[in-house]
């Protein structure tokens, strides 16, 4: 037996708030095997407009990630960006005596820089939580039920404290594929990079992309690029004797005016000024 929750029919609490934090809804689902096997499909093609983060209390969730499935069994959690497709379904047989997850759907202004901070910066699932993530999330729901949104509040804080914890290896594979950006630019500065393209390499959207990269290597991409097109020039500008529009093209710069503005904005001095003042 097949059964759906089709999100644009069924979600009901799904907006947005201008409140600092709002807990749109929380609760517990358990589907108990009953000698037949059955499945419960979760699809929303165009996902919600609120945030979501669901924890797996007992059997297996499947969940189809970018293209991939992904196999969450207790104890671990999926967050959901806003829009983002949420498609996962539970396996109900002989394997479990139940299957379940809690879930919360939040939103706010500061909700983006609470996740930011968490280290949890796009769709993805989170392996590893700390043994507390079940009882904290327990406390949410139970806060929630009873109306009390400043327990609930607090009670959310503290769970998603636990997500640096809990998000490790998705981290790793995400700054294994920035890392991979970076030694590309490093081989090939000089070139026009389409940092679109190496966002789609990492399965990035372009903001998520330049944000991760930033807080790996401390600069944007187009900056980790520009720093290395300028400490190569000085290079040039120090061993060999290039004129400077020579030095220009040499490292990726068609305009030999506006890299001599650059240079200068960057160095303190201009590129003819650099060499005369280091040799």
């Amino acid at each position: 037996m097949s059964r759906l929750f089709y999100g644009p029919y069924k979600d009901k609490k799904n907006f947005t708030s201008n409140d600092f934090l709002h807990i749109n809804s929380a609760g517990l689902s358990r589907y108990v095997y009953s000698g037949r096997p059955s499945e419960f499909r979760v699809w929303r093609p165009e996902g919600r407009v609120d945030y979501q983060f669901f924890l797996v209390t007992s059997g297996e969730v499947s969940v189809q990630l970018k293209g991939k499935e992904v196999i969450l069994k207790s104890g671990e959690g999926m967050i959901y960006y806003p829009n983002d497709i949420q498609d996962y379904t539970y396996y109900i047989n002989s394997n479990y005596e139940s299957v379940g997850h809690m879930y919360v759907h939040f939103c706010g202004t500061a909700v983006e820089e609470i996740m930011q901070k968490s280290g949890v910066t796009e769709t993805m699932p989170l392996i590893g939580l700390p043994l507390e993530s079940k009882r904290f999330f327990e406390a949410l729901v139970n806060s929630y039920n009873a109306k009390d949104e400043l327990t609930t509040l607090g009670n959310f804080l503290r769970l998603v404290a636990l997500f640096s914890d809990g998000h490790s290896v998705q981290k790793s594979e995400s700054v294994k594929l920035i890392m991979k950006e970076a030694e590309y630019i490093n081989t090939h500065y000089a070139e026009y990079i389409d940092f679109n393209k190496s966002a789609k390499r990492c399965n990035l959207s372009r903001s998520r992309f330049r944000h991760l990269f930033s807080k790996e290597l401390g600069v944007s991409p187009l900056k980790y690029q520009q720093k290395l097109r300028l400490e190569q020039a000085c290079e040039l500008l120090l061993y060999s004797n290039q004129l400077v529009t020579e030095v220009s093209e040499a490292v990726g710069f068609a305009d030999p005016l506006y890299f001599s503005r650059l240079f200068k904005s960057q160095i303190g001095v201009s590129p003819l000024n650099y060499r005369a003042k280091v040799r």
